[in-house]
């Protein structure tokens, strides 16, 4: 399954299929003027650059800081042309799908991106936030810490544990919340955002034992200073952490 497909059928959970439809007859409608072709001549950063002037120039995509569950979808940035980190880099990955360009989600400690990856390194790694700049690696040091190369499940997995966190479990919709965080962390056992909010979510329902446990387990994937700061939170209140990634 594609990622296009994928996510719309991870987001039919709150989104009517109206919503859904529009989404995918707009993004068809952004494939067809696609000339497929011209990819076979192109260099990396020229990959990136026709991807940027697609989504940018040419369909006026946005970046919005806000924080609402919507902007992180698929489905209701194609509808709005506006989204966060999130949701730009998921239109993005399915428009470098559709063109067979090896675009790969990029995951830091409370942000993810996208990258031109071949043989499991960032050629180029593409800044979401700011028109999506293309910045020439080392990506370690963009944010002081190293990124991780996500492949297309761990990217539904976070995905799935920002519905669990940002949706269900702020709506006091708790048994959907663990079901969706631990169905991410099935999938993405070392994702340490995913840990640390489901040990937020054990603590709001009183269930100390596996609070610590996910605390544990988040602790012993060496976090960095953002996700340790994270820990000590929720080791003192019940907030969840408030990232993308």
């Amino acid at each position: 399954m594609n990622i296009v497909a994928s996510l719309l059928q991870l987001e039919r959970l709150y989104f009517q299929e109206n919503e859904i439809h529009a989404a995918k007859r707009y993004l068809n409608q952004i494939f067809s003027g696609i000339d497929k072709s011209q990819v076979l001549y192109q260099q990396p950063q020229e990959h990136l650059f026709h991807i940027k002037q697609i989504l940018y120039e040419k369909e006026k995509f946005l970046f919005s800081a806000e924080n609402n569950i919507e902007n992180f979808t698929l489905c209701r940035t194609l509808n709005d042309r506006c989204g966060n980190c999130l949701g730009l880099v998921s239109v993005y990955l399915s428009v470098s799908e559709y063109m067979n360009i090896p675009i790969r989600s990029l995951l830091f400690e409370g942000h993810i991106s996208v990258g031109y990856v071949l043989n499991n390194d960032v050629l180029y790694y593409v800044e979401p936030t700011k028109y999506f700049n293309i910045i020439d690696p080392p990506v370690q040091f963009l944010y002081g810490e190293t990124c991780k190369i996500l492949d297309h499940e761990e990217f539904l997995a976070v995905h799935l544990s920002n519905h669990a966190t940002h949706f269900y479990a702020r709506a006091s919709l708790m048994d959907d919340a663990v079901f969706l965080i631990d169905s991410a962390l099935e999938i993405f056992p070392a994702y340490t955002a995913g840990w640390i909010n489901r040990a937020a979510m054990m603590k709001q329902i009183e269930n100390f034992k596996e609070m610590n446990r996910s605390l544990e387990i988040a602790k012993s994937l060496k976090p960095g200073g953002r996700y340790s700061q994270a820990i000590e939170r929720i080791e003192n209140n019940t907030t969840l952490v408030e990232s993308v990634a």
